[in-house]
């Protein structure tokens, strides 16, 4: 897991900079990072063998991704990225602690509302993407306002408690493996699932 993120961070640095150097650039590493990156989760998720070459690939793809991503976001919200740093440690901190606690565990009904509601939130992106894409909204929806609170809000804090979830089941996932003996590589299963959920997390 810290080899990973590790190459994560690298990956990310480098883009940053040279997004910040040519801001064109960085809208190319975003596009090229993100599809890569889905492509390989694709084929880590679906593959029946662990291969850790896929897994640090996953990794350096989102990285150039995230450090495209964060450069662009900076120069428009000076000082989002921070925020974004500090909240994804705090709810990752928050969460193991809770975990190894035991004051969280992992349950048949919290797998069922983490998916169903990972698929709200995916299938809500994809329509408000759509609906802006062939003009049939002037603005993403994100923009409305319920009470007075951006849309994209509630949506965004929605995601980041079925982040949180996710985290407790690939905590778990850790645990199990660890308890019911599992080779070393498996590691690298749990390594690739912690890093998807904290890369949902930071952009949300």
């Amino acid at each position: 897991t810290g080899i990973s993120f590790g190459l994560l961070v690298v990956a990310a640095m480098v883009a940053w900079w040279m997004t910040v150097a040519n801001p064109g650039v960085g809208v190319a590493l975003m596009g090229v990072g993100f599809l890569l990156g889905f492509v390989l989760a694709m084929v880590n998720i679906f593959s029946r063998t662990i291969r850790p070459a896929l897994v640090l690939a996953y990794a350096a793809a989102e990285g150039v991704a995230l450090g495209g991503l964060s450069a662009v976001f900076e120069q428009t919200y000076p000082g989002i990225v921070a925020q974004a740093l500090v909240a994804t440690v705090a709810v990752f901190g928050v969460t193991l602690a809770l975990f190894a606690s035991g004051r969280v565990r992992n349950s048949s009904k919290l797998t069922r509302f983490t998916l169903i509601a990972l698929i709200g939130i995916l299938v809500y992106r994809l329509l408000d993407w759509v609906l802006v894409l062939t003009g049939l909204v002037g603005t993403s929806t994100s923009n409305m306002t319920f009470m007075g609170i951006p849309l994209g809000v509630a949506v965004g804090l929605l995601a980041v408690l079925v982040g949180a979830a996710c985290l407790i089941q690939d905590f778990d996932q850790a645990k199990v493996g660890v308890e019911m003996g599992a080779p070393a590589k498996y590691a690298w299963s749990c390594a690739f699932g912690l890093m998807v959920t904290v890369v949902w997390m930071y952009i949300e």
